[in-house]
């Protein structure tokens, strides 16, 4: 599947959710805001959540790779901090959706995810062990989307000075 129409389809679909909210969008708005057909939306995405997955996991999965290349544990928490604080708004509108506990369960996912890529290679001492990984993840994903949620709310926030706190946290764990 080509992924500029992918990428094309969900910029344009972040574009309205900002401007209308989630609950307001059907697939029909988005292919015509898009101009592309309904049957050309449905060869790339099954419906408008299948778009928001694929954008999340499009989305983490590069920001995981540039937290990869990291040697500072803080540099790479600031990373998915900033990413968040980029996104503020369009945040914010999920929050607002009635669709925000799918949302929610998704970000914690990805979340989990981004920390288990991202620290793998750089406190495997905390993650040796399948069951404390486990444990670690079911954790700390949630509670840094729950985290980035509250901080993306704020006008003015430190996110260096907060991923160092957070750093800190983490390798005290060990």
């Amino acid at each position: 599947m080509p992924v500029n129409m992918k990428r094309m389809i969900a910029k344009e679909l972040f574009s309205l959710i900002e401007e209308k909210g989630l609950d307001k969008l059907n697939v029909q708005m988005l292919a015509t805001h898009c101009s592309i057909s309904r049957q050309a939306f449905y060869y790339h995405f099954k419906d408008i959540g299948d778009v928001i997955d694929w954008s999340c996991q499009e989305v983490l999965t590069d920001l995981g790779k540039k937290a990869e290349r990291c040697s500072d544990p803080a540099k790479m928490l600031q990373l998915y901090l900033d990413m968040a604080r980029s996104c503020r708004h369009l945040l914010n509108r999920f929050c607002e959706s009635t669709h925000y506990r799918a949302f929610e369960h998704l970000m914690c996912q990805y979340t989990s995810l981004f920390l288990e890529h991202s620290l793998k290679d750089h406190w495997p001492e905390h993650l040796a062990d399948k069951n404390f990984q486990e444990q670690f993840l079911d954790f700390y994903g949630p509670a840094l989307f729950f985290h980035t949620l509250q901080i993306s709310q704020q006008n003015h926030f430190d996110t260096k000075k907060d991923a160092q706190n957070l750093a800190h946290l983490f390798l005290q764990l060990h």
